[in-house]
């Protein structure tokens, strides 16, 4: 885990009006009658659901898909004690999860109710520190960073949530490095 300046909760809004309704739809397909039950609330529990299984610190995934650039592939092959700095540069790292849910009424459980979530970050410049053929820290220009959660078709439920725009200030240090694969 690094010191991310960020969450993945910090992408999701505090409630989305037409989950609720994914889950009534959801529990009707599987077969369970959708009469008086507290639709918003089993919306408002998925969505709690979802931040939990979600991983928390997006830069160690946003690590993950750098070190499978194969300009990195010489790292990995030629491990050095020394810390080494590789320029990304600019680019854009676009992330998909796929979390799944189950909704549990009483005694009954429908098949998962899928989703799908994106992490959008545009980086204006990237530079990693290599050490031992894994990657050891991040750091980076201005970056803008969003993440919207879809149904599993892609339709998305809400519009994107956007972070203000920020700056690596030191490198994010990572505590479990991240091996080059």
């Amino acid at each position: 885990m690094s010191e991310s300046p960020i969450s993945v909760s910090n992408l999701l809004p505090e409630k989305i009006d037409n989950l609720a309704d994914e889950v009534r739809d959801h529990w009707k397909q599987s077969g369970g009658f959708a009469g008086r039950i507290a639709w918003d609330g089993a919306g408002d529990e998925v969505l709690k659901k979802i931040r939990g299984c979600l991983p928390t610190d997006p830069f160690e995934a946003f690590a993950t898909a750098w070190g499978k650039l194969r300009e990195l592939q010489d790292y990995k092959r030629h491990p050095r004690d020394d810390p080494e700095k590789y320029n990304v540069g600019s680019n854009t790292v676009t992330l998909d999860a796929h979390p799944e849910v189950f909704v549990r009424i009483g005694p009954f459980r429908t098949p998962p109710l899928r989703f799908m979530y994106t992490i959008e970050a545009v980086f204006e410049a990237v530079n990693l520190t290599i050490l031992n053929g894994a990657i050891t820290a991040v750091s980076y220009g201005a970056c803008e960073i969003s993440g919207v959660l879809k149904t599993a078709g892609g339709t998305a439920l809400h519009e994107p949530c956007k972070l203000p725009k920020m700056e690596s200030r030191d490198a994010l240090t990572f505590s479990n490095p991240i091996p080059i694969p």
